[in-house]
């Protein structure tokens, strides 16, 4: 369909005379009056040529409506002029204005300068649609990502078991982009508590997805996972570490979700202190010793999602009286200063060490405390997670 002009003059003649030298191509609409004038507006014609004459009238206040539509309508407006009027002075009063028609200029050129302005309303008009269509999907991004936040947060634990000899504290701070880690402590019966941690890849709600996914299969209530019912009594049994990450890799294939996570994944017993982990390519969990050493649990095993690359190797360990074990995401050791260094493995390991006689709970605090001064109080770019186990007498 050809676009529509609206051409404003006080003589419909030479209104219709100024049309008719133009090529053909344009739909003309030419008003006198500015209640007519108006009604053509509102059909959003793609240019309106103004004539400075008409406004400029002792009628003018007649006008001053429809020209305050026309600014408010972000129509591209061209002044001309019939009579060499002082269009430039006009434009001062209405800087709005896209520009302006020289008529005595030949007839193509003018041509050329009409289909000019024609084209960047177009593009104006594309532009205002892409725009909004961002703010829309911005909004609409904005809206996954806090129920994402939400979702993520009501899987943490809102509190933990309340054991004799085992102590929890964790210290959980999300990113702005919302990442996958998670972690748990489940009391599974009366030798055995559950701890794991996982960081799923990627950010966002998919990641978000995957994580409540993976908490569903290793509930108690919901999961098939972490217990196994048999005939006799205790009528179940307690899957052992490393079959719990096979299953989980066979059961979350990259593949089908385009996702994969790292885990740590222990049993405890909270009486005698025995543990039985695994690990999926996730940061070595630590264990402090209450003499001070330290140790890495570097149990092989690969990413979950990525089909069995390398077998998972279940390992065992007794925790002693004030013995402490650290489960945490690779957020705190990837964690970056103003010059693009890392916090770093080690950092972590001698500030652990170095504050080994305080109370789990407060050892775990001073962990992100010293996290923020290193990076100067800037944001983290990844979740930032630490899972805190004191086994005391």
């Amino acid at each position: 369909m050809p676009a529509q002009m609206l051409i404003v003059g006080s003589k419909t003649e030479q209104m219709q005379a100024l049309a008719a030298g133009f090529k053909a191509g344009y739909r003309w609409r030419i008003a006198t009056d500015p209640e007519e004038a108006t009604t053509i507006l509102h059909e959003d014609p793609a240019l309106v040529l103004l004539q400075v004459e008409t406004i400029s009238s002792p009628q003018q206040p007649l006008w001053n409506d429809f020209i305050r539509s026309c600014e408010l309508s972000n129509i591209s407006t061209l002044l001309f002029s019939m009579e060499h009027g002082d269009i430039e002075q006009l434009r001062s009063v209405m800087p709005w204005c896209a520009g302006v028609l020289d008529t005595s200029l030949p007839l193509n050129v003018q041509q050329e300068y009409l289909q000019l302005n024609v084209q960047c309303q177009a593009m104006q008009h594309d532009l205002e649609l892409l725009e909004g269509r961002l703010f829309e999907k911005n909004m609409e991004l904005k809206e996954g990502l806090q129920s994402a936040a939400h979702i993520q947060q009501t899987l943490l634990p809102s509190r933990f078991p309340e054991l004799p000899k085992l102590h929890f504290a964790a210290r959980f701070v999300p990113c702005k982009t919302v990442g996958g880690d998670i972690f748990n402590v489940v009391r599974l019966d009366e030798e055995t508590v559950m701890v794991y941690m996982l960081d799923v890849s990627g950010h966002g709600v998919s990641a978000a997805m995957v994580t409540v996914s993976v908490f569903q299969a290793l509930s108690p209530h919901t999961g098939q996972i972490i217990k196994t019912s048999q005939e006799l009594p205790p009528y179940y049994q307690i899957t052992e570490p490393e079959q719990v990450l096979r299953q989980l890799d066979n059961e979350y294939p990259f593949e089908r979700f385009d996702k994969f996570f790292t885990m740590n994944y222990f049993l405890i017993n909270p009486n005698s202190g025995a543990v039985r982990f695994a690990n999926a390519a996730h940061p070595p969990a630590l264990v402090l010793r209450a003499d001070g050493s330290l140790e890495h649990l570097d149990a092989e095993g690969t990413i979950v999602g990525m089909g069995g690359l390398v077998p998972y190797e279940q390992q065992q360990l007794n925790l002693g009286v004030g013995d402490k074990l650290f489960l945490y995401t690779d957020g705190i050791i990837e964690h970056e200063n103003s010059v693009g260094e890392m916090f770093g493995q080690q950092h972590l390991d001698d500030l652990l060490q170095q504050q080994r006689s305080l109370p789990i709970e407060a050892q775990c605090e001073r962990v992100i405390d010293n996290l923020y001064q290193f990076g100067e109080e800037r944001p983290f770019r990844d979740d930032v997670t630490l899972l805190g186990v004191a086994f005391d007498d």
